[in-house]
């Protein structure tokens, strides 16, 4: 899996919405038990489907996790990795996870964790499927996922006061962004999103990292706290 390097036009309809999903939820029968010293948490999950018992132990670093670990308590976190992808998301101070999701199906819609601040700042990283690869720098890509941006503040009762593109460097790597201000009851507010696009053989997927909040600043740093390794 790598970040797609393509250029291909936008599959239609590739428009994403401003609202939070909730994570999957898995059919298996699972008990889960966890033990942390502080520093490392010792889980054992009994796992029943189709008749079999499963029971799987595993430690983990208590100050980050990754797509595919175990269950922790995830206001503990500090980072989220998808090593598949050689990814990687680092809490802004003040932060904390509100939900993250170890099992990341990138054949459908799934969201990879939210987070939020004790004040109005919160975001979140979620994954669309496409049909095929997508050049999220091409213009039809940018100017639908403006549309929709517009239309959601539209629809919930906001202004757009000014929409800019920009990028955001890491390495060797860039990523196109979008910057929404609006006014809502009197008030200024910013709207950002990152996006990447992921490729798997015959699987790809758009990730949209989305930032919401009145302090600028913050927004620059929950945007800032999406890392590539």
């Amino acid at each position: 899996m790598k970040f797609s390097t393509a250029r291909l036009a936008v599959t239609a309809g590739l428009v994403a919405s401003l609202a939070l999903t909730g994570c999957s939820v898995s059919s298996k029968s699972e008990t889960t038990t966890s033990v942390s010293d502080g520093e490392t948490t010792t889980t054992t999950t009994t796992t029943s489907e189709n008749g079999q018992t499963t029971t799987e132990t595993t430690k983990t670093d208590d100050t980050k996790t990754d797509a595919n670990a175990g269950a922790q308590d995830v206001s503990q976190l500090k980072e989220y990795g998808i090593a598949a992808i050689g990814a990687r998301y680092v809490l802004p101070e003040g932060f904390k996870f509100t939900e993250a999701n170890t099992d990341i199906d990138l054949s459908s819609k799934s969201v990879a964790f939210q987070f939020a601040d004790s004040d109005t700042c919160e975001g979140f990283l979620r994954f669309i499927p496409v049909e095929q690869a997508t050049d999220v720098w091409s213009d039809s890509f940018l100017s639908d996922v403006e549309t929709q941006a517009k239309e959601d503040v539209t629809n919930g009762g906001g202004t757009v006061k000014n929409v800019t593109r920009g990028e955001a460097a890491r390495g060797d790597k860039k990523f196109p962004t979008i910057l929404v201000e609006v006014e809502k009851d009197g008030q200024t507010m910013y709207m950002e999103f990152l996006y990447f696009s992921v490729d798997d053989e015959d699987v790809h997927s758009v990730g949209q990292l989305g930032v919401t909040g009145k302090d600028k600043d913050k927004i620059d740093a929950m945007i800032n706290g999406f890392q590539v390794e």
